[in-house]
């Protein structure tokens, strides 16, 4: 039996000929302006954790689709997509340890790229924690897979990725946070009952519900003196409105209602999909997203708002940086993985300006680089 593995080596270095003799043949023509460029990486460029966000550009390309296959990998993620506008394409990548050999295609336009994927050894870590009232009936702990569960592992990365690329971009290099993960790389989510039934906590303001759930997380079982923590709180939500829900952080806890996660994909191939559908949502919802009322702007901003809740867990304070995730920066979550903005009740559909995308503001930069959660 043939090995896969042996196959797609072959057809990468076959690919990589091709490349070659195409732009040996492209560079004899004067109007040869149909390549691809990436951006933000060069060949054999390391990433400490494991979704790369490519960013480039195709030449004489006003629309299309931009495919992304990881010749080393055998994942179901091993392949990803992503619009090409006005030439343009943001496309997020999975990585397996190690060496990951790429193929960017537009069409029949081909460009290798190779990225190392080395896990990050920072001891000091963000531990993902599921909160529930004692009267939750699954006992389960590391959580079930489920829909919340496969969120939650979502969005981490996806904040883990954001912050590496932004710091990237502003100069930094791409460092970042470091998440719990099991032996497959997959972020683990612990499922933790607190002391009370959950209509007790909901009984309370969220400042006392947010100081009652911070000590039981720093004194139960998973207590750790490296861990940093993200808590998603699953009370009973619905019955909660903007005033009473949780989006705290502070002292090395992040908090965020469950109610905040509902609209976050649960697979990494839904992102783009996600943020950009400009389908309304219902009123309630529409403080969220910055009374945008629409889905994509709802995914964004509560995806951000889990970000700077992290942030505040990292030691930030709020910023005055109206692009800072730590002031209302994070209504701008999406655009660091689009190319363009759909409609919503506030603007019609537009391509931003580049400088116009959440960020980390200088201030928050010198805290996050002093911090002991961020990779040096």
């Amino acid at each position: 039996m043939i090995d896969r593995r042996v196959v797609a080596r072959i057809l990468w270095a076959a690919s990589v000929c091709v490349v070659v003799i195409l732009g040996v043949a492209a560079s004899a023509r004067a109007d040869a302006d149909d390549s691809i460029t990436i951006e933000n990486y060069a060949d054999s460029d390391v990433l400490h954790y494991p979704f790369a966000l490519v960013k480039g550009r195709v030449a004489g390309v006003d629309v299309g689709v931009v495919v992304v296959e990881n010749l080393s990998s055998s994942s179901e993620l091993r392949v990803s997509r992503a619009k090409v506008a006005r030439g343009r394409f943001k496309v997020l990548v999975e990585l397996k340890p190690g060496r990951n050999d790429l193929i960017v295609s537009v069409g029949d336009r081909v460009l290798p790229l190779t990225l190392v994927y080395r896990k990050s050894a920072n001891s000091h870590f963000v531990r993902v924690v599921w909160f529930v009232g004692a009267d939750d009936a699954d006992g389960s702990t590391p959580a079930p897979s489920g829909d919340l569960v496969r969120k939650l592992r979502v969005a981490t990365r996806l904040w883990q990725t954001a912050t590496g690329e932004r710091l990237f971009d502003l100069g930094y290099g791409r460092r970042s946070f470091t998440l719990e993960a099991n032996e497959d790389d997959a972020v683990v989510v612990w499922k933790l009952h607190g002391r009370r039934r959950a209509e007790e906590y909901l009984a309370m303001t969220p400042e006392r519900r947010f100081a009652e759930i911070y000590r039981e997380t720093r004194e139960s079982s998973l207590g750790a003196r490296n861990a940093c923590y993200f808590v998603c709180v699953a009370l009973g939500a619905d019955a909660l409105d903007d005033e009473t829900r949780i989006a705290l952080g502070t002292d090395e806890v992040a908090m965020l209602d469950l109610s905040r996660a509902e609209s976050w994909p649960e697979r990494f191939d839904q992102l783009e999909e996600f943020l950009l559908d400009a389908s309304p949502v219902a009123e309630e919802y529409s403080r969220d997203s910055a009374f945008r009322k629409t889905k994509w702007a709802l995914v964004s901003s509560t995806l951000g708002a889990g970000l700077h809740e992290l942030g505040h867990a990292f030691g930030l304070r709020h910023s005055k940086d109206p692009n800072d995730f730590m002031s209302r920066g994070f209504d701008k979550f999406n655009r660091i993985f689009t190319v363009y903005e759909p409609a919503s009740a506030l603007a019609p559909a537009s391509y931003f300006d580049e400088q116009d995308v959440a960020t980390w503001g200088r201030e928050s930069v010198e805290r996050l680089l002093r911090s002991k959660w961020i990779e040096e």
